[in-house]
């Protein structure tokens, strides 16, 4: 290469944050693309995603949203309900840029086609629902060719699109990557499995584990090892009735029942009480004849939550301590929504030990073609493949085994005959 031209190159590289040209791009045998792994985590969520809120919040801009607009978007946005695994609470879309990847993620996954619903442009909104639909098919658990077809195709058009509605001065880097999230699915695998998320997660726990601001780990450990000294010393002078006192005070929680099968532990956490309910009592007494077993009311207790087999914590509506989380909304490995009413456990004859364990849930199911028109209007805001208006139907008891994902709650209708819901793609790792 003449020293002019390295020069040229050199001084350009620099001007753009570059101290000099990469080395790689004299291997003849080196594939820039299939070289390197697409992170759709910094690509789509920290790139894509960001940018588009940054056009969100600016008023009378290419998104056309209007003050009155952005109010009403921030309104519906601080009444969604995220799904019972995340870690933070929903943010005002003012401190955006404080947002972690996953927010970013789970805001245009399931909450950006249900707020901007009728409060922006129609080809911005567009643009906002293949995004949508494209991270929430690249993430998924299983992508078979069909999907990955459909991936390829809204890609293709959301990049041609994005150029015709913000002009090519527009295209980023990170908008040109989406050609490539197609080939890296193929590759790969969902984008989720190598991404940044899960090393980053890890980083995270370490890092809190050394160093939580004011305290370190070797204090951490010190007061541990004085703990266990007294609590040895109370388990071999106390009595009962002392070390249950001195637990409450401590804030110790109860041993939880557990039990182990197949599909994994399923712990059941809190007070429990003898099952009272009729209806629900009397499918629990149905699947016990079919088991061939005979259940009596006081072997069936009922919990208020549980970590299910799959890892995730559900707990009973009726005691779903916030409103920012959707822990009682769940779907099973049918894919199907219902909300937990009750965690039943079945006890051996001695109530020492866990035989089974279910849930009492109502079961939500789409509307039929000739229902659509009965829906509810403030809840005929979006209609997704993966954000979609259920009704309830009958009630249903289920082993704690078939629970698959919590689901992010949108809206409730005024009486209680409906609710938009959308379940994750993923149980993503969170940052």
């Amino acid at each position: 290469m003449p020293m002019k031209e390295k020069r040229f190159l050199l001084a350009e590289r620099m001007a753009k944050g570059f101290r000099k040209p990469s080395m790689l791009r004299f291997w003849d045998k080196f594939d820039r693309v299939l070289a390197f792994l697409l992170d759709i985590m910094h690509q789509l969520d920290e790139g894509v995603v960001r940018w588009i809120i940054t056009q969100i919040i600016t008023v009378d801009g290419n998104s056309g949203i209007t003050k009155a607009q952005l109010n009403a978007i921030e309104r519906l946005w601080m009444s969604v309900a995220l799904p019972g695994h995340q870690n933070r609470s929903v943010r005002s879309l003012d401190d955006y840029k404080s947002w972690k990847a996953h927010e970013l993620k789970f805001f245009i996954q399931h909450a950006a086609p249900f707020v901007l619903k009728g409060n922006c442009s129609e080809g911005f909104y567009f643009l906002v629902c293949l995004l949508s639909r494209i991270g929430w098919l690249a993430t998924h658990d299983e992508i078979d060719h069909e999907s990955l077809k459909e991936i390829e195709s809204r890609c293709t058009r959301y990049v041609k699109t994005f150029q015709d509605y913000f002009g090519i001065e527009q295209m980023k880097y990170f908008i040109h990557l989406m050609l490539h999230l197609p080939l890296a699915i193929e590759l790969f695998g969902p984008l989720h499995l190598s991404s940044c998320y899960r090393p980053e997660n890890q980083i995270g726990r370490v890092t809190r584990k050394i160093c939580n601001h004011t305290k370190n780990i070797m204090d951490s450990f010190l007061k541990l090892q004085e703990c266990t000294a007294r609590m040895e010393d109370m388990l071999t002078f106390a009595n009962s009735k002392v070390m249950t006192t001195a637990k409450r005070l401590m804030r110790v929680p109860a041993s939880p029942h557990v039990i182990k099968g197949v599909a994994g532990t399923c712990r059941l956490i809190g007070q429990s009480n003898v099952i009272e309910d009729g209806e629900a009592y009397a499918e629990v007494r149905r699947e016990g004849r079919r088991r061939k077993e005979c259940w009596s009311r006081d072997r069936v207790y009922c919990f208020r939550k549980a970590a299910a087999e799959v890892g995730i914590v559900v707990r009973t509506k009726k005691h779903s301590q916030s409103q920012q989380k959707s822990e009682f909304i769940v779907t099973d490995v049918n894919e199907r929504v219902m909300y937990i009413d009750m965690i039943i456990a079945v006890m051996d004859c001695e109530k020492k030990n866990i035989l089974h364990t279910f849930v009492y849930a109502k079961l939500f199911r789409k509307p039929d073609e000739d229902e659509m028109e009965d829906r509810i209007a403030g809840l005929f805001r979006a209609e997704y493949p993966h954000i979609f208006y259920t009704r309830p139907s009958e009630n249903i008891l289920l082993p704690t085994s078939d629970l698959r994902k919590h689901v992010a709650f949108l809206a409730w209708s005024d009486d209680d005959s409906g609710i938009i819901v959308s379940p994750p793609s993923n149980i993503y790792m969170t940052t």
